[in-house]
């Protein structure tokens, strides 16, 4: 009886430090993507001060802005397709759901699964929702909520080293997108010293939607639409950098 006893003590103490050694490695593997993903916030919005920095963001068109975050990025993205990521993001503004618009016969950008559209009208969704009273530390929290559902509900593939992900590891991406775009338009519109703040109150008139969270929408609306899709053999992987990068000419190209 003993014998028995002890052998169930080890068997559960064996099963404890191997879930706990799991537990640990996801985490840890979480932590790298986080990482990573806020690293590429952090680089989208130095491209944002440095469009500011060579030219007059008040003055300048739309195309001219894009030119120079193209030289910025070193990028081949065509101010066409741009102008695609202007036309969906102004509809999803204007209170369409970004499912209506990917299950459009008018769509081809990625084509998501239905939870993946879910997700993605649910990101969305928290942007529209948003307004100047809400901080990006509010903003973040529910920015959040959303990461840590999608981590706890489907499996979620990041290679930070190849810098490419699964269809919700690309998702993640956009959330984390979203919380660095939000955090420096925010910023903007609330700091008279920032180098866009002229530029974002330019368009006070129009309430409706402020050109600020004008600007988040196409930061995240450049990454969603993005053809920056491959397939292998067995499913659809998504290159990052190419997402962040037409995020990125999109957001200094808002209008």
């Amino acid at each position: 009886m003993k014998k028995i006893v002890l052998s169930l003590s080890l068997f559960i103490a064996a099963f404890l430090f191997f879930f706990q050694s799991c537990k640990k490695s996801n985490n840890a593997e979480q932590g790298k993507i986080d990482a990573y993903f806020t690293k590429m916030g952090i680089r989208h919005n130095k491209l944002l001060d440095y469009v500011a920095q060579n030219c007059d963001v008040n003055r300048s068109s739309a195309k001219e802005r894009f030119e120079i975050s193209k030289e910025y990025l070193q990028s081949d993205n065509n101010w066409n397709s741009i102008r695609k990521v202007f036309s969906i993001t102004n509809q999803i503004n204007h209170n369409t759901k970004p499912s209506d618009i990917i299950r459009s016969k008018n769509y081809d950008g990625i084509n998501y699964s239905n939870e993946g559209i879910v997700l993605v009208d649910s990101l969305f969704s928290i942007v529209n929702d948003a307004n100047y009273n809400i901080t990006p530390d509010n903003f973040n929290s529910s920015i959040d909520n959303l990461i840590n559902y999608i981590y706890n509900n489907y499996k979620v593939n990041v290679d930070v080293e190849s810098e490419n992900a699964n269809e919700f590891g690309y998702i993640i991406a956009q959330c984390y997108q979203a919380k660095a775009s939000y955090a420096y338009w925010y910023e903007a519109y609330i700091n008279p010293n920032h180098p866009w703040y002229d530029f974002v109150h330019a368009d006070d008139q129009n309430r409706n939607l402020w050109r600020w969270l004008r600007a988040v929408g196409a930061d995240i609306g450049g990454f969603f639409t993005s053809d920056c899709v491959g397939m292998d053999e067995e499913s659809a992987w998504y290159d990052l950098v190419c997402a962040w990068e037409h995020a990125g000419n999109a957001s200094a190209a808002v209008e």
